[in-house]
């Protein structure tokens, strides 16, 4: 899954997510663009993602509010309520019988996904990331690479203006 999201944004020519460092560009943790981050109570509808990526990947856990730091049942974190569903395959993944961290892959541009939030003992919440290949600025990058605006360096696309330039295309 993640070399195939690999050559995606390869392919898309779309910036990686994070330096690259010493790993390249085909390495299997250069699969992302995008970084969403949620917590405290976020619950979304159920709905498909306008992702260029075929696949989501999220990591997810109960925190603790004050300092980030994971919690557990030895914590006293118990979640009440509170899930991530896929509608398409009925499945549904409940937060208040898992303790530790979550970590989800799904077809976010075709299958119907949600989150309903639940309710947390205080001092507590629930943290969440999801990765993906967004197709906005997707969009956008290959706009600027028609138009001569962007470089191209390697697999990276550098935009080589001014903020009011970027004012002005949108």
């Amino acid at each position: 899954m993640y070399l195939n999201q690999v050559e995606e944004r390869a392919d898309l020519k779309v910036p990686v997510l994070g330096l690259e460092c010493n790993m390249g560009p085909n390495h299997p943790f250069a699969y992302r663009s995008n970084l969403a981050y949620t917590y405290d109570g976020f619950e979304n509808l159920g709905h498909t993602d306008n992702d260029a990526s075929t696949y989501t990947h999220d990591n997810n856990s109960g925190v603790h509010e004050n300092n980030g730091l994971l919690a557990s049942f030895s914590d006293d974190y118990r979640q009440t309520g509170g899930f991530f569903y896929i509608a398409d395959y009925a499945i549904l993944i409940d937060y208040s019988l898992i303790d530790g961290v979550v970590e989800q892959v799904w077809l976010s541009p075709k299958h119907v996904h949600g989150t309903v939030s639940g309710a947390y003992p205080e001092g507590f919440t629930r943290y969440g990331n999801s990765s993906q290949i967004n197709a906005r600025p997707t969009k956008r990058v290959s706009r600027y690479m028609k138009e001569g605006v962007g470089k191209v360096v390697g697999d990276q696309e550098r935009y080589q203006g001014t903020l009011k330039d970027l004012e002005k295309r949108n």
